[in-house]
Order: structure tokens, then C-alpha cells, then sequence
């Protein structure tokens, strides 16, 4: 998946190119470092007071630390923070100076970041040292080109950089805002948000689901304020930009027949939406990410009667959990999910029961996932994975970076073999 162009961020903060699945920042610095006084200067007009005639050029070496900190969050459109950020730099300064009768000159002049601390925190989730499932590629270290953007003068040295983060797997909502809470080091005379820079993976938060007994497409897309589910045969309503020749061959001037059902979930900031279907029956569940929630939506017509699919109202069923996957068992009497919470990766069934002809979906007991001989369940990457259900049997298919990994369980997603 490719990053977009770097984008500055909207006035009010708001970033560019979403919804997205991944993201980076720049943060621009700009320093002035004063080299008047040293101990070459100091040792240069010692020599012309001590000795006699004209002292030759006294060169020497003068070098230091200086850093700062500054911090950042993200928000979605409601407000939830999804990422915390806490970056403190401390950077080392080396300079060749030549000095004569008391005037000092720069001669070399270079800096490096010798020192990084960051402390990250994913939709409430703090990252310890090492952990690898929310960082793309390589370790949680950031990036600046050493001695980039260098100059100086004969007494002062000018350092004009960026830092550029980790690329981290992070489901940006439309419409998210980027915050700048303190910083002590960045450029002056531009407002703090000038400084940040944003590259993303654009798009990818969409489900789509066919129903086998009609053969209706459906598809579900998380807005800025809500999740828009369109259902249809042609899936030239899906796709405007699809042949006709492809979909149709047999007759290349058949009309569009576009998507007849509409419907939407009011559901704001949604991100890593799920759509599920209950066996031998056309409504449908939608599960999604809710700020630090998962919370579901079930279709209350199936929109083979009306034009518009009507949804319940959203209700919470694994609170302050991350999704990582979602299904219907086979007899359609429970919703299956398998989520992060602080404790780690778990498992929870939500009960489904029909109170008076209507499905009714209960809240979920979280469930610490082991592997057989109760060996810890293995970190696995902070997105949307397959979780698919065949009789008392569970299947989880992750994408494990260097390949996809298959997890096996058989008591109710308590214990898994790989």
C-alpha cells in the first residue's frame, strides 16, 4: 500500500488524504547555536595578552548537547484520542572554531540526535519498548538526516531539519485532527501546527458482504459522522469506473441498473467496520471501531421490501477493546469477536437472542486467548483479521508481515494452535 504525498495539515488541524490505515509526521525545527563564547576564543586572547607580537590562530574543537520535548495527539471526529504521542531529542553539537586576537570563527560545523526517547499510546493502548504489531517496518525510532539542513557564520551555527517518525498502523476517520499539546523546541514565528507535516496509506475502511440467497452486494464505508451501506446487483454502482463488457458481455448497452437500497448507521469516527449476516436470513450486523469501543448495529429490514435499510441504534459490546476480528457462529446464537485490550489479545462471545421477533445482541465478557500449554497468544499487528467460524471450530487468519498465519481453536476461542 503506498503513502501519499507529504501534506501539511488544514488550519484547524484537520489531516489530509482520509480516512487512512497508516500514517507518518514530519515535525520541522529551527535552530540558531551561538559559538561567542568557548574556550578557543577564551585561550585566542589569552595568547595576544601573554604573549609578544601577533598570536597565531588558536584552533580548537568545542562541542554539546541541547534538546527539547514536544507533544502530540490525534483525535477522530469525536473527539477520541486514537494516538498519543511524547517525543523528547537530544542533540549533539560539534564545531571546529578558529579564533585570533579575541575573533572567533566557525570553520566546521555539524550535529547529529544522539539521544531518543518516545512514548506512544495507540486508541488507549501505551506501546512497550520492542512491541512491533502497531509499527510497520523496523523499530520505534524516528528519522533526521544528521548535519541536514546545516549552515553557519562566523560566530553561529543554523540548524534547519524535520523529524520524521515511525509509520505506524493506525484507522484515521475522516474529518481527524491533529493537536500539538507542548513542545520547547520547532520554529519560530509560525503557529505550532505549521511545523507538522502528514503522510498516509489513503482508504481501505470499507467491508463488503454478498447474501447467497438473492445474490445482493453489499457494501459498507465509514464516513466523517456515519457508516453509508449500499446494497445492489449491478456492481456498476459499486464501481462506476467497471466495464460494461466485463459485467455484462452478453448485451454492452445495458443500462446501470445503480444500488436500489441505501441505508446508514449514525455512527461518528467509525473506523474498521465489519458487515456479517445471520445464516438463512437476509439481516445483516454491522460491527465497527467506536472511538475506544466496538460496538454493532443490526439491519431491522433486510431491504427486500423497502429502498431503505433501517438500522438499530449502536450499542456498545466490548468496551475499551480494539477490534481485530468478527463473526457469526453457524447457528446464528452469538457474535464472536476477537479484540486488544490492555490485557492483552482476547476473545469474546456476544450472546444473540430473539426477544418477540427481534434479534437482540448482548455485551461481551472478554477472554484472555492462550496457546496450548497455556503459552502466552503471540502479538499479532493492530488491524482487521479473518475470523471465520465452521461448527465448534474457529479459525483466525492473520497477516503476519513475513507471511499469513493460521490460528486454530476449538473451546469457544479460549485456546489456539497455530
Amino acid at each position: 500500500m503506498g503513502l501519499t504525498s507529504w501534506r501539511s495539515l488544514k488550519s484547524d488541524g484537520t489531516i489530509l488524504d482520509t480516512p487512512a490505515v497508516c500514517f507518518r509526521y514530519k515535525y520541522a525545527q529551527d535552530f540558531w547555536l551561538s559559538f561567542g563564547d568557548t574556550t578557543t576564543q577564551l585561550a585566542s586572547v589569552l595568547v595576544a595578552l601573554l604573549g609578544p607580537g601577533i598570536p597565531a590562530p588558536v584552533t580548537g574543537i568545542t562541542t554539546f548537547t541541547f534538546g527539547g520535548t514536544f507533544e502530540i495527539h490525534i483525535e477522530d471526529p469525536g473527539g477520541n484520542k486514537i494516538f498519543e504521542q511524547s517525543v523528547t531529542l537530544t542533540y549533539r553539537i560539534v564545531a571546529l572554531l578558529e579564533a585570533f586576537v579575541g575573533l572567533i570563527m566557525v570553520s566546521l560545523f555539524t550535529w547529529w540526535i544522539e539521544e531518543e526517547e518516545i512514548e506512544t499510546t495507540i486508541c488507549g493502548h501505551v506501546l512497550e519498548e520492542g512491541e512491533q504489531p502497531a509499527i510497520y517496518a523496523g523499530v520505534e525510532e524516528g528519522f533526521s538526516q544528521p548535519a541536514g539542513g546545516s549552515d553557519y557564520t562566523d560566530y553561529e551555527g543554523h540548524i534547519l531539519t524535520d523529524w520524521t517518525s515511525p509509520l505506524y498502523a493506525l484507522n484515521i476517520p475522516a474529518g481527524s485532527k491533529f493537536f500539538i499539546d507542548f513542545h520547547n523546541i520547532g520554529m519560530v514565528g509560525l503557529t505550532k501546527l505549521g511545523v507538522i507535516q502528514t503522510q498516509v496509506c489513503a482508504g481501505g475502511i470499507c467491508a463488503a458482504l454478498r447474501s447467497p440467497e438473492h445474490g445482493m452486494l453489499w457494501v459498507a464505508r465509514a464516513e466523517a459522522d456515519a457508516i453509508d451501506i449500499t446494497g445492489t446487483s449491478d456492481l456498476r454502482a459499486i464501481d462506476p469506473g467497471m466495464n460494461a463488457d466485463t459485467f455484462w458481455p452478453w448485451d454492452e448497452g445495458a443500462p446501470n441498473l445503480g444500488a436500489p437500497i441505501h441505508g446508514a448507521v449514525d455512527a461518528q469516527g467509525a473506523t474498521r467496520p465489519v458487515l456479517l449476516r445471520f445464516p438463512c436470513k437476509a439481516h445483516l450486523v454491522l460491527v465497527w471501531q467506536g472511538g475506544q469501543n466496538i460496538q454493532v448495529s443490526r439491519s431491522i429490514t433486510s431491504g427486500q421490501q423497502t429502498e431503505l435499510v433501517q438500522w438499530s441504534t449502536p450499542m456498545n459490546v466490548l468496551p475499551g477493546h480494539t477490534l481485530l476480528g468478527a463473526a457469526i457462529s453457524e447457528d446464528g446464537s452469538a457474535l464472536y469477536l476477537v479484540a486488544r485490550g490492555s490485557q492483552g489479545t482476547v476473545s469474546a462471545r456476544c450472546p444473540v437472542e430473539y426477544d418477540e421477533g427481534e434479534l437482540v445482541i448482548g455485551e461481551g465478557e472478554p477472554v484472555l486467548m492462550t496457546l496450548e500449554d497455556d503459552e502466552e497468544f503471540p502479538s499479532i499487528a493492530d488491524q482487521l483479521h479473518t475470523l471465520q467460524m465452521s461448527g465448534q471450530m474457529a479459525m483466525l487468519i492473520v497477516d503476519g508481515g513475513a507471511g499469513v498465519e493460521v490460528y486454530l481453536s476449538h473451546d469457544g476461542l479460549r485456546t489456539w494452535r497455530r
